[in-house]
């Protein structure tokens, strides 16, 4: 993924690209939420924990930015 804002180049796997994907309708998502639409099943709590990491890791890299409602 290629951030044009400071030309930054972020490599994605493709369970990081799916959760990414899911995020680009603009609604608000839960950690649950994204963990369940992507297993189509009730997640575990360590795979709950994982998309969470995921997310934080997103907000870190800049390709995230929390929305206060």
């Amino acid at each position: 993924m290629y951030d044009a804002a400071d030309s930054s180049l972020h490599a994605l796997t493709a369970v990081a690209a799916e959760l990414l994907a899911l995020m680009l309708d603009g609604a608000e998502h839960t950690p649950d939420d994204l963990a369940r639409r992507m297993l189509q099943d009730t997640p575990e709590t360590d795979e709950v924990d994982g998309v969470r990491q995921q997310l934080l890791h997103f907000e870190h890299l800049g390709l995230l930015e929390r929305v206060v409602a």
